[in-house]
């Protein structure tokens, strides 16, 4: 079943939506879960969904939890120059190229 979310086209299975047309871009998702949560993958040039990695470019995140935590993924690997590459709460994980650097707990202080 095709369902339209933000003018762009998924394919409902079992209550996931995945991006109709396996595009590589960072305007639309590529998988949108039943709570909301939000991916974008990188495919392979054959367009395979299985030979896929999460990735964004332009600095935003690759997975959006629908609580707003948030991921940064390039590539498959956990990365961000600009800041943390994972935020949940108010804990906030440096990682560079998929190896952790540090954890900040940020209290608002």
């Amino acid at each position: 079943m095709s369902v339209i979310v933000d003018n762009a086209c998924y394919e409902m299975n079992d209550g996931v939506l995945y991006l109709n047309i396996f595009e590589n871009n960072s305007i639309y998702p590529s998988v949108i879960y039943p709570n909301k949560t939000k991916e974008w993958h990188l495919f392979s040039q054959s367009g395979n969904p299985l030979m896929s990695m999460l990735n964004r470019s332009n600095d935003l995140p690759a997975i959006e939890y629908s609580n707003g935590d948030k991921e940064w993924w390039y590539y498959g690997t956990r990365h961000r120059v600009t800041g943390p590459a994972v935020i949940y709460g108010n804990k906030h994980y440096w990682f560079k190229d998929g190896n952790f650097i540090k954890m900040e707990i940020n209290n608002g202080l």
